[in-house]
């Protein structure tokens, strides 16, 4: 049975415009999203089946857990068993589907500070794995792994830094006075030879993020790995720190108080800015002179003011540099300002979304 790629040209386009890569890795991306469609089932269609479903719905907060959900079976500690293939495969499979991700937040009118609790259970979809083997005994291996509630999920320290990576460059914020288009800063920086600093300006944040037990907080760079039990009854997160296992706890919305993490994906845990990011913006915007140019070019080119109508004049921005009167390095200065006020920690994503609706 055949299962085509959702946008498939466009992706491949996007790849090469959007992130400078030569054709032939652009392929290589495309036939890796390819392969993970080719291996899933969601609600009887293929992944990208059902993205197309939603992408003509204008539900681009679905489109995203569609491919979410599909990226966290991949972290399946049976994943290469079941599905028969390699770990270098599932890899790539893993690498393309935040890169799928990433080219449909480009284009979304949707931000994550827009996510409500209804969407998050919204997007709790069940994924079958497809079995692409006819010998009975893998037919009836693939079988029981779709029927089975008990599930080990299992992420290194590189698997998160990957992710959280993901989220952290496609937080864009879009406040009234002042913008933080970090997307368009990811783009603009590598483009100006600081991929370095940028890269490390991200990582530097994530390592220090802030993980809650029962009676000590580590910090991300300290964990070896991190992994999500889930069965019908009771689903567990806990981190490896020095060959020790210790359970993840998440605080409340709006007390100290902490309870276990029970998430069935890491999607259902959240990066919690303790102080929020348009507190940072504007408790300190006086000093934030180069973003406060950036956010009134791309109000200046925006069509609408809107988060896809800013997201695209980032592209148009980007391909006119004489409306990039920047200083870089008077720029990174604003950057570190704002990552020395940020404070990071990990939470669930109800409770994350009950605190910002506050």
């Amino acid at each position: 049975m055949s299962y085509p790629m959702f946008q498939r040209d466009e992706f491949k386009q996007w790849l090469m415009s959007f992130n400078n890569l030569p054709a032939k890795t652009a392929e290589s991306y495309v036939s890796y999203v390819a392969g993970a469609n080719h291996q899933f089932i969601i609600e009887g269609l293929s992944m990208c089946k059902l993205i197309e479903k939603y992408s003509k719905e204008d539900k681009p907060l679905m489109i995203d857990a569609i491919i979410s959900n599909v990226h966290n079976q991949l972290y399946r500690l049976d994943i290469c068993k079941i599905t028969g293939k390699a770990k270098g495969t599932i890899e790539n499979w893993r690498t393309g589907l935040l890169t799928y991700k990433e080219f449909f937040s480009t284009h979304n009118d949707e931000v994550d500070e827009e996510e409500t609790i209804n969407d998050v259970l919204e997007a709790e979809l069940k994924v079958d794995i497809l079995c692409n083997d006819t010998e009975p005994e893998f037919v009836d291996l693939v079988k029981k792994a779709n029927k089975t509630k008990t599930r080990t999920y299992l992420y290194t320290a590189n698997n998160l830094m990957a992710n959280f990576t993901f989220r952290m460059i496609t937080q864009d914020r879009f406040y009234g006075d002042i913008f933080f288009p970090v997307s368009y800063l990811k783009r603009f920086m590598h483009r100006n030879g600081q991929k370095k600093y940028f890269d490390k300006w991200i990582s530097d944040q994530i390592n220090d993020i802030n993980i809650l037990c029962a009676n000590e907080t580590h910090k991300f760079k300290d964990i070896s790995e991190l992994k999500l039990e889930v069965s019908s009854e009771h689903s567990e997160v806990t981190i490896t720190v020095k060959n020790t296992k210790e359970i993840v706890f998440s605080p409340t919305a709006f007390s100290n108080e902490l309870f276990p993490l029970s998430s069935s994906s890491l999607k259902r845990i959240a990066i919690d800015h303790i102080h929020p990011m348009k507190k940072i913006l504007m408790d300190n915007i006086k000093m934030l002179p180069q973003l406060g140019i950036i956010t009134g070019q791309l109000k200046g080119i925006a069509q609408k003011a809107n988060a896809k109508e800013f997201k695209a004049a980032g592209t148009v921005l980007l391909n006119q540099p004489l409306l990039n009167q920047i200083d870089i390095e008077l720029l990174k200065i604003e950057l570190d300002l704002i990552k020395s006020n940020t404070k990071l920690q990990l939470m669930d994503k109800i409770e994350n979304l009950k605190k910002r609706a506050n």
